[in-house]
């Protein structure tokens, strides 16, 4: 997973709302409060989200600080024969 400059700050506790939308469709919805890092909720959300490729967009919320970010996200296409 990548390590993500944001200058907004988490803590455990605070209230977080994320989702990931994939070609207009909400692929994982997640609330929670026990995260300490966005590389938490972003390992959190791709693990829910399954397979998909392509591209995406995780939207992420901070209720407890008032902030938000979305940062887009990649897939790779499988092939018909790794399945």
């Amino acid at each position: 997973m990548n390590t993500f400059n944001t200058p907004h700050k988490m803590e455990n506790g605070d209230q977080i709302f994320a989702s990931l939308e994939c070609n207009g469709r909400t692929i994982a919805n997640i609330m929670d409060c026990n995260f300490s890092s966005i590389e938490d909720v972003m390992h959190y959300v791709m693990s829910r989200a399954g397979q998909f490729f392509g591209l995406g967009r995780v939207k992420v919320r901070n209720a407890s600080q008032g902030w938000s970010t979305a940062v887009t996200v990649s897939a790779p296409r499988r092939s018909m024969w790794a399945c």
